[in-house]
């Protein structure tokens, strides 16, 4: 998230200034009216975790090791999120977008313990869009 301010170091003075405060660390760049536009410092710093990636992370973990709350949670929070894109990746079609999501959850269950960093809800937008064109490619197969 950046917010841009502005700034008064004396009554001569007025500046803007940019605050991107995403976590830590805090980065501030200004620049005076009129100068060049400051250097983006960030654009080689690694993408901060989005909200909830932690909490996706501890989840993830505990499913792992056995914990059927924490499947549980992992799915209510997104099932939401699969749901729609399942339905979006397979043009509205109801019964495919269930036998898609029937199956991401199943890569997901099979995959757990073995996840990269890819934070879950990346992880499962991309495997909604692979199991949907499964689907869909398996309908057409059977003349669906």
């Amino acid at each position: 998230m950046a917010a841009d301010l502005l700034l008064r170091s004396d009554s001569r003075q007025t500046g803007w200034c940019t605050l991107s405060a995403l976590l830590q660390p805090v980065m501030i760049v200004c620049s005076t009216p009129g100068a060049e536009p400051a250097p983006d410092l960030g654009a080689d710093l690694p993408e901060p975790p989005a909200p909830g990636h932690s909490r996706d992370r501890r989840l993830l973990l505990e499913a792992a090791g056995g914990a059927e709350a924490a499947w549980r949670e992992i799915v209510d929070t997104h099932l939401p999120a699969v749901w729609d894109e399942a339905v979006r990746a397979c043009c509205g079609d109801a019964g495919s977008a269930a036998e898609t999501v029937e199956m991401v959850w199943l890569a997901l269950a099979a995959a757990l313990g073995r996840l990269g960093a890819e934070p879950l809800d990346r992880w499962l937008a991309r495997t909604t869009g692979e199991q949907a064109q499964r689907v869909l490619a398996a309908g057409q197969a059977a003349g669906c």
